[in-house]
């Protein structure tokens, strides 16, 4: 979650949260439904790509996949907190 504060001469803080787990979930799944995509056209052998630049794709959304998971449930956990804390304080 993304929080930017504008401050206002007047001694106003204002807040905004911008909730990100929803984004890398998202990201996650797209990875990972493009890698079985590559490896299903792999097994298939109906693709005119070299077996070199398949395998540096797979691996490059694999990655993306296992990193966009972490940061969905980082940012799900600092969410939670978030609400949390910001309920107990109104």
């Amino acid at each position: 979650m993304v929080d930017s504060k504008t401050h206002i001469d007047t001694g106003f803080e204002m807040r905004s949260l911008v909730p990100l787990s929803g984004t890398h979930l998202r990201c996650a799944c797209l990875c990972a439904n493009r890698c079985k995509e590559i490896e299903q056209e792999f097994k298939d052998g109906n693709t005119t790509r070299e077996k070199n630049d398949l395998h540096q794709e797979d691996v490059a959304y694999a990655c993306g996949a296992v990193i966009s998971s972490v940061a969905f449930q980082e940012a799900t956990i600092n969410e939670f907190f978030q609400w949390f804390f910001i309920n107990l304080t109104s």
